[in-house]
């Protein structure tokens, strides 16, 4: 198993962060289907991407969506997981805006970790 991030910023703002625990090492294959689009994608074609790219079993992978506010983004999980549910949702919520840092470990690290940045 292996930790992975996409976190894809608009205008410099954070507005998906795609974390999972399994695959990670494909963070590669979603970064670099990101960057040839023109825009940020939608969440659903987000989500289909990822599955695509075989960025983590869809059971082992959270996507974080900006809300409207900065500091309350929307957590997608798969029905059952954990990380919606238990004490470490709050750390999920709270470091949204780090593109770099991995909510599901309280260091915050990961194996891969990409970066996107789209101009509206």
């Amino acid at each position: 198993m292996t930790q992975g991030i996409v976190s894809i910023l608009v205008n410099g703002e954070m507005k998906f962060k795609v974390i999972t625990g399994h695959d990670g090492y494909n963070a590669k294959n979603l970064a670099a289907w990101l960057r040839k689009l023109d825009q940020c994608p939608s969440l659903g074609e987000l989500g289909n991407q990822a599955n695509a790219c075989d960025f983590g079993a869809e059971h082992t992978r959270v996507i974080l969506e900006a809300g409207e506010r900065w500091n309350e983004p929307i957590i997608h999980c798969t029905d059952g997981m954990d990380e919606c549910d238990n004490e470490g949702r709050q750390r999920y919520l709270d470091t949204f805006h780090v593109a770099q840092f991995n909510p599901r470990w309280k260091y915050g690290t990961a194996d891969y970790v990409e970066v996107v940045e789209f101009k509206a």
